[in-house]
């Protein structure tokens, strides 16, 4: 097994922030790279940590030329593993009870937020006017009030709200994927751009966060790693980028 795995993030890296418009040009850049990696041995290998789910990250990687990695993604914010070859899943964890609960509590006291189908987790979007803080504000209120709050992570990203069971987050999934997937003593390379993905920044080896990360994101790594670029480019461009320094 390769010595070193990059680690790509989504929404705010591959993909712009705010689901806006891809350059499908910059997608096709990314593709040379990813065929690179799986060519040519001595390269890290590459795989995808995100909150999506089996069906986004499927499409994904035959965007991006990984439909034939054997190194699975780390998918629904930790709570399970895509493979590509098989187009299959795996949970990283056993119970899924609160979670199940947690989503059918929260469709009834917010008919008119979307929920996103996702297998393993509750992701929800906001209303027209809604913020992300306002929903997740919302959201903990709710759970809290139903004491099933413990039992459960909410966190969020640019875009949504996600609900997980206890413990289980992005860091959690990668960890898994290496004790049962790759070598223990990989070096890990990462680029992540918002709260959800700074455990995965600051665990892995070297560390990048596009120009679009949180302020707090990048203040983190500023402080407390003394391998992260904070680069000056945006989403794709930052994700070439990083390319261009380990695989170029």
């Amino acid at each position: 097994m390769k010595t070193k795995i990059i680690l790509l993030d989504i929404d705010g890296c591959i993909m712009p922030p705010n689901r806006s418009e891809v350059n499908l040009l910059k997608l096709n850049k990314l593709k040379d790279y990813v065929h690179q990696t799986l060519k040519n041995q001595s390269l890290p290998k590459v795989t995808i940590y995100t909150g999506r789910s089996q069906e986004y990250v499927e499409f994904l990687s035959q965007v991006i030329g990984l439909v034939n990695s054997d190194i699975p993604f780390v998918i629904e914010n930790g709570c399970a593993l895509y493979f590509p070859m098989s187009k299959t899943t795996k949970a990283t964890f056993a119970n899924t009870k609160a979670t199940q609960k947690a989503k059918s509590i929260l469709q009834e006291k917010l008919p008119n937020n979307p929920f996103e189908p996702k297998k393993y987790i509750v992701t929800i979007n906001p209303i027209e006017n809604q913020t992300i803080l306002e929903l997740k504000e919302l959201t903990i209120g709710i759970l809290k009030d139903l004491k099933i709050l413990d039992a459960l992570e909410v966190t969020n990203s640019a875009s949504s709200v996600d609900i997980l069971p206890k413990g289980i987050n992005k860091l959690y999934g990668v960890k898994y994927l290496i004790q049962h997937y790759l070598s223990k003593d990989i070096k890990t390379i990462a680029i992540g751009d918002s709260s959800t993905d700074k455990d995965v920044l600051l665990y892995s080896t070297y560390a990048y966060a596009p120009s679009n990360a949180s302020e707090a994101l990048k203040a983190t790594l500023k402080s407390n790693h003394p391998n992260a670029s904070i680069l000056q480019e945006s989403d794709i461009d930052a994700v070439l980028r990083m390319f261009e320094i380990e695989v170029s």
